[in-house]
């Protein structure tokens, strides 16, 4: 009672201070009533004099439905209601019943559709570092004619790391989701502009993410430990590329709560080493490249990786995956020949033997060690295939095939599903009248119901009461979360 005590008072001072018709009536129109039993709510239609038939829906502590009863519904100086079974109310007090305000906000997103047109920048240095090279076009040379062909030139000097960059043209209202895109070739061969890669880029930037597709440091020396160099190398670019574009805050706008990664081949187990690897995982092989950030450093900032897209990669060392609790997307072949499904050593089946590439864990064993924080395991049943988003033809050339479009979906629904830490989802307490909205990562929220009442709100939580003869019933809640980004959400009752 003590919600309704101001408007008790209010009306009960109406009440008692008129003669004749006390209060007006208005046909269809829904009053709060607070009888001397119990509360409610009516919607009445006169019949004759100060005679109104209508429907009074009773509220019932905790209950999410009213229960409903036929009244009469007498008007004047004294109003009362009695049910078409004779019980008899005094009405203590009446008044329209006034919804909270709610604000339905213009746009929201969740970063599914293609809504926004898209401007690309090509060829934007990130950092400088020094390595063998850090573009190499493969051209649809095989990957032995590709090893061989560059082997000899094994020299190091100082390289410009590049990036494109695809932005959604948003209005620049809000913080961006930032996606790095990491090509693949065995961190010896491909580029950001590979086949796929620009696609892909303008795809997610007109879904709304800011998008940059990476070269980093490639080449190694045929051993082990050059492998494992390179294999790190490419993690310190990954994090430098992503420094890079959070430091730039006006140009790129991206959110450091929302990063996501997604690579395929080298470019696979470069994401879920950048995601997961820290400083105290470096490879002993690679203690001498300095830290995870040590390229860019000085202007590094702590980010969150949302989720990973791990297409076709594996990785090393499976404890690094309890560093976070980033769940993964893992797109593999489960023939694959050359990046284990399972485990095993990369390129045995091209290179006949096991001594230049060390033991690794595919998707298969990624998807088991996190499943629990929500990884999926995409597998593909087709023997001895590798790239699954394109064919490759014996002239050479190279086509997106139908899996492109199934992957970029997934990854598409995989992001958007993995978007915030606490969504703003409507969610019902237990069997009660009761729901909440989870306000860890939201700056405001409102609320509206459909076929019934809201009792009480506080922020995230709507207390309701839903009429049982209602056609339609839901409850909304619309916001906004902290980054800019609005949202919506509605659950039928």
């Amino acid at each position: 009672m003590k919600r309704f005590f101001i408007l008790y008072c209010f009306a009960a001072l109406v009440l008692s201070s008129c003669g004749g018709d006390a209060f007006v009536i208005n046909e269809g129109t829904l009053y709060r009533i607070i009888t001397d039993k119990d509360e409610g709510f009516g919607r009445f239609t006169r019949t004759s004099g100060s005679y109104w038939r209508g429907t009074y829906y009773r509220e019932t502590e905790g209950a999410l439905n009213a229960s409903a009863r036929d009244v009469v519904f007498r008007n004047g100086r004294r109003p009362s209601m009695e049910s078409a079974d004779g019980e008899k109310f005094r009405v203590e007090s009446i008044a329209e019943y006034e919804p909270p305000r709610y604000k339905e906000y213009p746009f929201a997103t969740d970063y599914r559709d293609s809504v926004f047109s898209v401007t690309e920048l090509h060829d934007i240095t990130y950092a400088k570092a020094y390595g063998y090279w850090s573009s190499f076009p493969d051209n649809g040379r095989s990957n032995l004619a590709i090893f061989m062909s560059r082997v000899p030139d094994l020299s190091k000097s100082d390289l410009d790391l590049t990036m494109d960059v695809y932005l959604p043209e948003d209005g620049g209202k809000v913080l961006r989701p930032l996606l790095i895109l990491i090509h693949g070739g065995a961190f010896f061969n491909g580029d950001k502009a590979s086949l796929g890669f620009p696609e892909w880029g303008r795809h997610f930037a007109a879904a709304g993410y800011v998008v940059a597709s990476v070269n980093y440091r490639l080449g190694f020396h045929l051993n082990t430990i050059s492998v494992e160099r390179a294999g790190f190398r490419a993690v310190q670019d990954v994090n430098s590329a992503i420094a890079f574009i959070l430091h730039d805050r006006e140009r790129f706008r991206a959110d450091p709560e929302r990063v996501f990664l997604a690579g395929t081949s080298a470019g696979g187990i470069a994401a879920l080493n950048a995601a997961f690897m820290r400083d105290a995982n470096i490879p002993k092989s690679s203690k001498g490249e300095g830290g995870i950030m040590g390229v860019n450093e000085g202007i590094a900032k702590p980010f969150k990786v949302r989720a990973v897209g791990n297409m076709w990669g594996a990785v090393e060392d499976t404890t690094i995956l309890g560093n976070a609790r980033t769940p993964v997307l893992s797109i593999h072949s489960t023939g694959d020949p050359i990046v284990p499904f399972g485990e095993g050593h990369p390129f045995t089946k091209i290179f006949g033997n096991d001594v230049i590439f060390p033991k690794m864990f595919g998707s298969a064993a990624v998807t088991r060690l996190t499943r629990s924080r929500g990884s999926v395991l995409m597998p593909y049943d087709l023997p001895e295939r590798h790239t699954l988003h394109l064919d490759e033809h014996e002239d050479g050339s190279r086509l997106l095939n139908s899996h492109f479009r199934e992957i970029e979906a997934a990854l598409k629904d995989f992001f958007s599903a993995n978007m915030f830490a606490h969504p703003a989802k409507i969610e019902r307490l237990q069997s009660s009248n009761i729901f909440k909205i989870d306000m860890t990562d939201v700056k405001t929220v409102s609320w509206k119901v459909e076929g019934g009442v809201i009792l009480e709100r506080n922020g995230g939580r709507a207390e309701v009461l839903m009429f049982p003869d209602a056609p339609s019933r839901s409850l909304t809640a619309s916001g906004e979360y902290h980054s800019g980004i609005t949202f919506m959400d509605t659950m039928d009752l």
